[in-house]
């Protein structure tokens, strides 16, 4: 597989859009995922519910963008 930017062999996939990339061209981004309502709540590993898992420094390409809703408010 090829990166998306250039000819380099990927080593990686942006989380956000799913394009593939070489170590050149990965980005760190946050990714907030899993919101949930109370009824299906996420659960870690020593029984606490969370409402959504935040992931630091996920792969990233730089080009695309995402959007921010706030939780039962849609645009």
């Amino acid at each position: 597989m090829q990166c998306y930017q250039c000819t380099k062999v990927a080593r990686a996939i942006c989380r956000f859009c799913g394009v593939a990339l070489c170590g050149d061209h990965i980005r760190a981004r946050r990714n907030v995922s899993g919101w949930t309502t109370s009824k299906y709540e996420l659960m870690s590993v020593f029984g606490t519910a969370y409402d959504y898992v935040v992931t630091e420094n996920a792969v990233w390409c730089g080009k695309c963008t995402t959007k921010a809703y706030r939780k039962g408010k849609p645009d």
